[in-house]
């Protein structure tokens, strides 16, 4: 038996189709977490939960829009009900727009807004409470695992640090 942190242990990683995402639920499920891969690419997140799977892990892929609340909703207790519980989850989910800043649509914003910060919120506010009963679990059974880690919500978007771009690349020609 795996003595890694995530050994048994329920995974729920958006973005997961490509990238960081795709690494995280990869490595996650090599150290024997069951893992959820979740994207609005489908055809992404199977590949990956199947390249998962044949390397002997344990995998499930869905399609989700972390920007509406339902599927987000869907994706936590679908994850629930195939795993028995959630113990984490990685919001890693997000978007970029790259170009001068005085190109940027209202809508631009509006889908970085909804993604980036609404589907990181979603993400944590509804998968909380099942993380909270998989801890209790843990700590009725005695488990010395048992208690609540930082990592166990690991609100952040994808790549968000490194899309960063500082605020003096963001001139315009407005004076």
């Amino acid at each position: 038996m795996s003595t890694s942190t995530f050994s048994g242990r329920s995974a729920i990683v958006t973005g997961a189709a490509s990238g960081i995402g795709r690494e995280i639920a990869r490595q996650m499920a090599r150290d024997g977490a069951r893992v959820f891969l979740a994207d609005l690419d489908l055809a992404g997140v199977e590949q990956a939960a199947a390249e998962i799977t044949s390397a002997g892990g344990t995998a499930e892929a869905m399609r989700v829009d972390v920007a509406k609340r339902e599927d987000v909703q869907a994706l936590v207790d679908r994850a629930v009900a195939v795993h028995g519980r959630l113990d984490y989850i990685f919001n890693n989910a997000g978007v970029a727009i790259f170009g001068p800043i005085e190109h940027m649509t209202l809508d631009d914003w509006d889908r970085i807004i909804d993604v980036n910060l609404r589907g990181v919120a979603y993400g944590a506010a509804l998968a909380y409470k099942q993380m909270v009963r998989a801890a209790i679990e843990e700590a009725e059974r005695g488990s010395p695992r048992a208690g609540f880690r930082s990592a166990q919500c690991s609100c952040t978007t994808a790549g968000a640090a490194s899309r960063a771009r500082p605020l003096t690349e963001l001139r315009t020609s407005v004076r």
